[in-house]
């Protein structure tokens, strides 16, 4: 998951001339549907990288965002 700010929009660049297909959203834009199309990543069996601490901070400390995330794939079985 990459900000859906500009600066994010950068690193996005970067990671699709890697090959890795960024999804855009943060806790204050785009965070619902982010959530939603990383879902659907997990069902699929990509793996998934987010940067846990949130755009606001506090440093080091776990978003709401990724514990959902958990909730939804950890305990489903995917075929």
């Amino acid at each position: 998951m990459v900000s859906a700010s500009r600066d994010g929009g950068l690193l996005a660049a970067v990671l699709e001339r890697f090959k890795v297909q960024p999804v855009r959203g943060s806790s204050s834009r785009r965070g619902r549907q982010a959530l939603l199309e990383l879902t659907t990543w997990a069902e699929r069996r990509y793996d998934l990288a987010i940067t846990p601490d949130g755009p606001r901070g506090p440093r080091y400390v776990v978003q709401d965002g990724i514990i959902s995330l958990a909730r939804l794939t950890v305990f489903r079985s995917f075929p």
